[in-house]
């Protein structure tokens, strides 16, 4: 990365049929779009979990809930 811009990408998943087969796919999609399917470098790679919404929230059709410092 010669410019010293880094690259990310991010995903939200349906919790649904959800497999390692799709997932592992998915991931190797994103590093091929991010040109270093074969470059050698070093990704890092953060798998998170969302949460399912409060009852009042999942009403009004919020599907995942985080909440950081509060």
């Amino acid at each position: 990365m010669a410019s010293g811009i880094g690259k990310s990408a991010t995903v939200s998943l349906s919790g649904h049929n959800q497999t390692l087969d799709t997932l592992n796919h998915i991931v190797a999609t994103i590093a091929g779009r991010g040109g270093c399917d074969k470059c050698g470098r070093i990704a890092l790679l953060r798998v998170e979990y969302v949460v399912d919404p409060p009852a009042d929230l999942a009403k009004q059709g919020v599907i995942s809930f985080q909440t950081e410092g509060f």
